[in-house]
């Protein structure tokens, strides 16, 4: 029974896993292509048997979901585990994830221009940090992205060289007449050196992390108000899954989708055992491909946006 102060999770269940997940923390990849492949399992519009996932003769809930499996599917009724994999995260990743953003509009869950938007964003952003600049992005340029978790290694390296650096000093002035003393001593000018090489890059890497913090699009400001709401709703229910995974087997059933486009699906998946093991083994599967997270932006027509 779902307690007061919980999250609603008949709303939950009104929102596609993948606008969940991206509404969340604004990031759009192979996550919430898996979130939207089992979801359609789950709702029985696709059959996972044995290595193969089979389309069943079921409406679709939302146009965008329709479109998504006929972008896979190509008129077939049945593909291999592999097959899927190759299309839906290599050959037509692309075309998937602009069906799924496509949705977040048709759901009104965003606005319409949000591109335009995020574009005119960026650039008030830019003129208060220089009034008199003149930023362009050139036709060609490619997106770029740096996960939060590639800047904590980095930074963690970095800090277990200055620990690295510390010990050298301690062992030169505390073991004096000492073997350890002198081999500390030895190696400790050539430490430093590197060290001081290690500041400088750090030091540029630091500031451009700032600067482009202040130019990250402020994605909230695309939200509808429905999707405002929804946002809250769907943060609630992130917190919870995580908090209390597994807290009734119907939920982690009917909210696996949700779950997965949070990151914590394959463990809700476990606990239900032979009951599902289809279902799991392909989340397995599919879960084996890379994350190859981005923006919630069609580049190319943010660039255009941002070009005029």
């Amino acid at each position: 029974m779902v307690e007061s102060g919980e999250p609603n999770f008949k709303k939950a269940r009104e929102i596609a896993p993948a606008h969940a997940g991206i509404i969340v923390d604004w990031s759009i990849g192979a996550r919430e292509i898996t979130a939207t492949l089992i979801d359609l399992i789950v709702k029985k519009n696709l059959a996972a048997i044995g290595d193969k996932i089979s389309l069943l003769n079921k409406s679709f809930d939302r146009k965008f979901e329709k479109e998504f499996v006929n972008e896979i599917f190509d008129g077939k009724k049945e593909l291999k585990f592999k097959e899927i994999a190759s299309i839906a995260y290599h050959i037509k990743s692309e075309n998937l994830l602009k069906i799924i953003s496509r949705g977040l509009i048709d759901e009104g869950l965003i606005l319409k221009d949000f591109q335009k938007i995020l574009a005119n964003n960026i650039k008030e952003a830019v003129k208060q940090i220089s009034p008199n600049a003149q930023i362009t992005i050139p036709k060609e340029s490619k997106q770029f992205h740096i996960k939060p978790r590639t800047l904590k290694i980095l930074g963690l390296v970095y800090l277990v060289f200055q620990l690295i650096v510390a010990l050298n000093i301690v062992f030169v002035f505390l073991l004096k007449n000492s073997l350890i003393s002198v081999l500390a001593t030895i190696t400790l000018i050539p430490i430093i050196f590197i060290d001081f090489l290690l500041v400088i890059p750090a030091f540029f890497i630091f500031l451009l992390y700032r600067f482009t913090k202040r130019l990250t699009p402020r994605y909230e400001i695309i939200l509808t108000e429905n999707g405002k709401e929804v946002q809250k709703e769907m943060k609630t229910l992130k917190k919870f899954i995580e908090t209390h995974p597994l807290y009734e087997d119907r939920l982690a059933n009917v909210l696996v989708g949700h779950a997965i486009a949070f990151g914590v699906g394959k463990s809700w998946m476990k606990k239900l055992g032979a009951k599902n093991a289809s279902l799991l083994k392909l989340i397995e599967f599919l879960e084996s491909e890379s994350d190859t997270t981005t923006y919630l932006i069609d580049f190319d027509s943010y660039v255009k946006e941002f070009s005029s």
